[in-house]
């Protein structure tokens, strides 16, 4: 499990130490560059760049020798299949592909005598309406082959074999770069985050994958199969920021799944209530009666189920009413340590064990649960990981849980049961909070550091001294502690900026006013743990106030 980074905490001399420094010395740092002319608050030049549009080009290029022949054989395999095969041969399988989806394969005799495969091979499977892809990925995970496709050739090898072929593509990730407010590209966040949530052991000690921040883009060399998982990623990071400028309501934060519609049909299927009677009868023929009346493909791993020594023929029993599918389902599987996964657009019965192996990657969007303070991510994620199936999180598990800021969500890695129990916990943090108007949620005040434009030669501008006095007598005189009203509000003069320690409503107000003298927000990422007044924590640099926030 990735450990979330801490923050730092100082004291005020030393927050005003090290901002001093930055704003005399930052321009020969190229820490903190003053832009040739003041960013106004919610100018579009202060923004974070917006997602794209359907008109704009596509968000990621592959890089390929012959371009045509490879978008021939993705298109075939984005197609549907219908396959009725009972003990066919694997050259079966070949040549009908060949035939009806007329794209050119070849087999890699080598990896596959290395597994003991031969073209006679037999293949026992039924699909329909799902893609060729799926298909092939259900039938040759069973026979540990893969596959692999480039100037215009589908190649059957063996899996270890397909780990190894690596493609470069370019992605534009631009639009996840930036915190709001701030001017410099944050790459390492979102490498961090791909690195930790897809393959973990694929990316550098000893892996084949690499990638390189580039003019804001990823140059990401890896699997096919990766590949694709890094752009559903990134595909459902930027639904998380749409769903929450464009929905309304707890729509705004319902999880991404990522899932294929396919496969999320499956999922809905799986909600319906059923009423069962199963008497002494094959497990074959049960999955068979279930997929006609649910309408959705059910397969068998049947390596796993090998491993615990179950077979099709196996007879099962149970009488169900009333009850969800899912439940009926994992009452009768359970007893022969038997579970379910939905991958490849289908539903697959396989052991307990390897399901509890197949990681789902999912992204919650979270921002209207934390506070004012970066750490809000930090506690909200241990909240997460101490009350929902601890022991999936810690070191020795696979499931992770990682912030990111650009799109304000959680990425959670883990097996579906847990996903379902972490949705089932934000719902009801969300419900609990709702029973507290925002009116009363205590407000909290954060550090935050604004800068004063230069004075161009003969002209007269206020000090720094000057714009304080503005602020303690016209923007709310009683939230100041200068004023000895009482307030949450503290205010440091420094020369050419204001350290200002204020409440969200507090800095919006403040602004207001500041803006009206060409002054901006300058928190930047050098500023990210400086305490407030006496010790504390803040936002992350570059966030803007909300509007209407406590």
């Amino acid at each position: 499990m990735p450990t979330l980074r801490s923050k730092r905490t100082f004291g005020f001399t030393t927050a005003i130490a090290v901002v001093f420094t930055a704003l005399v010395f930052g321009a020969a740092s190229g820490q903190v560059d003053a832009p040739s002319r003041p960013k106004a608050q919610g100018s579009a030049a202060q923004e974070a760049p917006k997602p794209p549009t359907a008109a704009e080009p596509p968000r990621v290029l592959r890089c390929a020798a012959d371009p045509e022949g490879r978008a021939r054989v993705e298109r075939a395999l984005a197609g549907p299949v219908k396959l009725h095969f009972v003990g066919a041969s694997l050259a079966t399988l070949v040549a009908h592909i060949r035939e009806h989806h007329k794209i050119g394969v070849v087999v890699d005799r080598k990896a596959l005598d290395g597994l003991g495969i031969t073209l006679g091979t037999p293949i026992t499977i039924s699909l329909e309406g799902v893609s060729l892809r799926s298909a092939l990925n259900l039938i040759l995970s069973q026979h540990e082959l893969s596959y692999v496709f480039d100037d215009g050739l589908l190649t059957i090898t063996s899996k270890s074999v397909a780990d190894t072929i690596l493609h470069t593509a370019v992605y534009d990730v631009g639009d996840l770069l930036y915190v709001e407010g701030a001017d410099e590209p944050d790459y390492d966040s979102l490498i961090e985050l791909i690195q930790w949530t897809i393959a973990p052991g694929f990316w550098g000690n000893g892996g084949p994958g690499s990638m390189a921040p580039l003019l804001d883009r990823l140059v990401v060399a890896a699997t096919d199969d990766v590949h694709e998982q890094v752009g559903g990623l990134l595909s459902d990071l930027r639904a998380a920021r749409k769903q929450m400028e464009t929905e309304k309501g707890d729509a705004r934060y319902a999880p991404i799944i990522g899932m294929s519609p396919a496969e999320a049909r499956i999922l809905e299927k799986l909600k319906e209530r059923i009423d069962l009677d199963v008497d002494n009868e094959p497990l074959s023929k049960f999955a068979e009666s279930l997929s006609k009346r649910l309408g959705v493909p059910i397969v068998f791993d049947q390596k796993a189920l090998d491993d615990v020594g179950v077979s099709e023929a196996t007879p099962i029993t149970g009488s169900f009413s009333g009850v969800t599918v899912r439940t009926a389902l994992n009452y009768i599987l359970a007893e022969f340590e038997l579970s379910w996964v939905i991958e490849d657009e289908a539903l697959i019965i396989t052991s307990k064990t390897v399901s509890s192996e197949k990681l789902l990657t999912r992204v919650y969007p979270v921002g209207d649960l934390l506070g004012e303070d970066d750490d809000d991510y930090e506690t909200l994620s241990n909240a997460i990981q101490m009350t929902v199936a601890p022991q999936s999180w810690d070191e020795r598990a696979p499931g992770s849980i990682m912030e990111f800021e650009p799109t304000k969500c959680l990425v959670f890695s883990n097996t579906h049961n847990v996903h379902e129990q972490v949705a089932d916990l934000l719902t009801t943090l969300r419900k609990s909070r709702a029973l507290v108007p925002p009116e009363r949620r205590p407000a909290r005040p954060h550090l935050r550091v604004y800068r004063l434009p230069a004075a161009a030669p003969g002209e007269a501008r206020p000090s720094s001294e000057d714009l304080k006095k503005l602020l303690l007598e016209f923007v709310d005189p009683a939230g100041w502690k200068e004023n000895g009203a009482g307030g949450l509000g503290e205010i440091r003069a420094l020369p050419g900026a204001l350290l200002i320690r204020h409440t969200r409503k507090g800095h919006e107000a403040a602004l207001d006013l500041l803006g009206k003298f060409e002054v901006w927000d300058a928190t930047m990422p050098w500023a990210m743990g400086l305490g407030g007044f006496g010790g504390g924590s803040q936002p992350a640099a570059g966030t803007a106030p909300a509007k209407g926030s406590p």
